[in-house]
């Protein structure tokens, strides 16, 4: 048995992520696991549109662990 490479990339959009599930997957990579995470209002976001932020959140993340045998 090989080695094993894990890689963690971030996606902003389920459009982006599959297109490169696609690539990966072709370059032998399989999806470990997939969360969502939902980033926190910047000071900069809160400052630019003052209460309005927190009603306007960030879009989540896509956080996808990938793995392939070296």
């Amino acid at each position: 048995m090989g080695k094993l490479q894990t890689k963690v990339k971030r996606y902003k959009g389920e459009k982006a992520y599959q297109r490169d599930a696609n690539r990966m997957s072709a370059q032998g990579w399989t999806v470990l696991s997939v969360t969502s995470q939902n980033p926190r209002s910047g000071c900069g976001r809160i400052l630019a549109i003052g209460i309005f932020a927190a009603l306007w959140k960030p879009k989540p993340v896509l956080i996808v662990t990938y793995q392939r045998e070296k």
